[in-house]
């Protein structure tokens, strides 16, 4: 079903909005043509979008800039002017003058220089095919708001419909005649190029375009993105550098660095990055969104603590934005310091995120740790939609079958897997059971309800796979090796269902070389997970190449400080003589993971 078009509200600008009555504001029906941006926080993802709607270009002419397209704003501008003139060319539009009423709210956001009129100056053009009109509002609307993601994403839209390289590089030279926006545009430029397939012929292009503007720090910005997208590491690192040397304050760049830092192949990369944007910091400590990314590094470092101050100083710097207080109620969430993290999650909602189920499913797990289990269930059932909507059923079926017993919990799953019209929601609601049932360690009935949920979808990977796992805890290994096999031949590539495979064979000791086939090709889909990689250790030890396991296994556990791969590392460590190294790995698994069967299992077999 095709998205119906967004109705877009009419905001009087705040500064003029004083003797304007409620009763102005209405709605306007309208497709946006790159309204759909609106909906994603992702410049990637939207990126890779084209609306549909997008309009063409008919005689495929390079968009003109009128000079001087962004002016001061008018200190003359009365509210009631505001008013009638935004009215005007809303009744306009209405009655299909699309290119009048663009014309009439782009000459009004030029006098009030408001964000909202310009993008809603933009939407008229858009909706007129008058690109240049278009794109006149978007230049204004990014020189009043120069980090909205959406007015660059719209801006590499308007681009794109030009067509072909050459007619892209035309607009594109024709826009920089304007000095006075270039500063913007050399911001949007490789957003806007990254659509383009001709990365080296992109790359020259911005290089062409900076040649000019040699003193503008935003230019080396943009020769070191282009360079970056070509693959030009090098050339990246010294464009940034020479951006942050001309403006030290120039917050995207010194993101651009720390990232670059970060994504270095060294042992303090992670590190590294964090000093270079707490150093920032001290010289510029009013750059918000610069903490936030300092933040998110200091959380990924596990420096918890520090990263709740953090993004709770930023949420003080930006009071309008959900993202760092969500993220400091996260951080208090898995501190579990849960009343924080309730008032935290509280105040998201306030601010009326994108999306608010999230928040739901976590406000749920900051009541279980408070054990109030009711005002728990309250906010799981609150959550209606997305990737969060199974997890919360299955907390819902848990806290009913503790309550209830296990006939309840599955009952209300499977009331749900009726109501649900999706097929997809359906399986995963069946898996959600299964679930339930592994927690109960009631496997057979596990089994049985997936070989049910197969007779109706016998082509589904994802039932298939759990049913191989179920087995596999019955025992019943020919079975799991039936079923492996059969999704192999629906998805090859499954990485899981290999090393499933290949590791259900070694932990057996049987067909030794085979497992190891199937598990190097898991790792060709998979090549750093770190389950797959200690697969590969196991089946080696058991070939008798302890040596070998301990650098596989050892690589593995880098990758993921799992309990059963410390329980695998160890034991070849113990088998090399290594008893002491083992002694004190396993000790440290189990400051993690006390209760883990295989770990504790290895370590009594091991010391008897």
């Amino acid at each position: 079903m095709r998205p119906t078009a967004p109705c877009f509200a009419l905001e009087i600008p705040a500064h003029f909005a004083g003797r304007v009555s409620a009763a102005t504001m209405f709605c306007v029906s309208a497709a946006f043509t790159f309204g759909a941006y609106a909906q994603t926080s992702s410049p990637q993802i939207a990126q890779q979008t084209t609306p549909r709607s997008a309009p063409s270009s008919p005689a495929a002419k390079p968009l003109k800039v009128v000079p001087s397209t962004v002016l001061p704003p008018s200190n003359d501008v009365s509210p009631e002017q505001v008013f009638y003139q935004m009215l005007l060319a809303e009744i306009a539009g209405q009655r299909g003058q699309l290119g009048l009423a663009s014309e009439g709210m782009l000459d009004l956001a030029r006098k009030t220089r408001d964000a909202r009129v310009a993008r809603r100056a933009a939407e008229l053009a858009f909706q007129a095919r008058q690109t240049e009109l278009a794109q006149q509002a978007l230049v204004l609307w990014l020189s009043i708001e120069p980090d909205s993601t959406m007015a660059r994403q719209a801006l590499g839209v308007l681009a794109g419909v030009q067509g072909d390289f050459a007619k892209l590089s035309t607009t594109l030279q024709e826009w920089f005649h304007d000095h006075v926006n270039a500063p913007t545009l050399f911001m949007q430029l490789v957003p806007l190029l990254q659509r383009v397939n001709e990365r080296q012929a992109a790359r020259e292009l911005v290089e062409r375009l900076a040649a000019s503007y040699q003193d503008l720090p935003e230019a080396r910005f943009a020769v070191a993105s282009a360079a970056y997208v070509s693959g030009d590491m090098a050339t990246a690192r010294a464009k940034i550098e020479e951006a942050l040397n001309m403006n030290p304050a120039f917050d995207r760049a010194a993101i651009v660095k720390a990232e670059f830092l970060r994504s270095s192949n060294t042992e303090t990369a992670a590190d590294d990055a964090a000093a270079w944007l707490e150093s920032y910091l001290k010289a510029n400590p009013n750059s918000a969104r610069v903490r936030v990314v300092y933040a998110r590094q200091l959380a990924a470092n596990k420096a918890l603590l520090t990263a709740r101050a953090e993004f709770r100083r930023a949420a003080r710097d930006l009071p309008g934005e959900a993202e760092p207080v969500y993220a400091s109620g996260l951080i208090s969430l898995q501190i579990e310091d849960f009343t924080a993290a309730e008032a935290e999650l509280k105040r998201v909602l306030d601010l009326s995120p994108r999306d608010r189920n999230p928040v739901f499913f976590n406000l749920g797990l900051a009541a279980e740790g408070r054990k109030d289990v009711e005002a728990a269930l309250l906010w799981f059932r609150q959550v209606s939609e997305g990737n969060y909507l199974v997890a919360a059923k299955l907390k819902i079926a848990g806290h009913l079958t503790r309550r209830d017993g296990i006939k309840a919990g599955r009952a209300y799953l499977k009331a749900e897997v009726e109501d649900a019209d999706n097929a997809e929601v359906r399986t995963q609601l069946i898996l959600a059971e299964v679930q339930l049932l592994r927690e109960a360690k009631a496997w057979q009935e596990a089994h049985d309800l997936l070989t049910e949920a197969l007779r109706a979808q016998p082509q589904s990977v994802e039932l298939r796979y759990d049913r191989a796992m179920i087995a596999d805890k019955l025992g019943r290994f020919d079975d799991l090796e039936a079923d492996l096999r059969l999704l192999l031949t629906i998805k090859p590539d499954h990485a899981h269902a290999l090393n499933a495979l290949g590791y259900s064979l070694a932990e057996r000791g049987v067909r030794l070389a085979e497992a190891e086939q199937l598990i190097r090709k898991a790792i060709t889909h998979a090549p750093d997970d770190g389950y797959i990689i200690d697969s590969l250790g196991w089946v080696q030890f058991k070939q008798g190449r302890a040596e070998e396991a301990l650098q596989t296994l050892q690589r593995a556990y880098r990758l993921k400080q799992d309990p059963e791969i410390a329980a695998h590392l160890g034991e070849v460590m113990w088998s090399l003589g290594k008893r002491e190294e083992a002694r004190m790995l396993w000790q440290r698994a189990l400051l993690e993971a006390p209760d883990n069967p295989a770990l504790q299992g290895t370590i009594k077999r091991l010391q008897q």
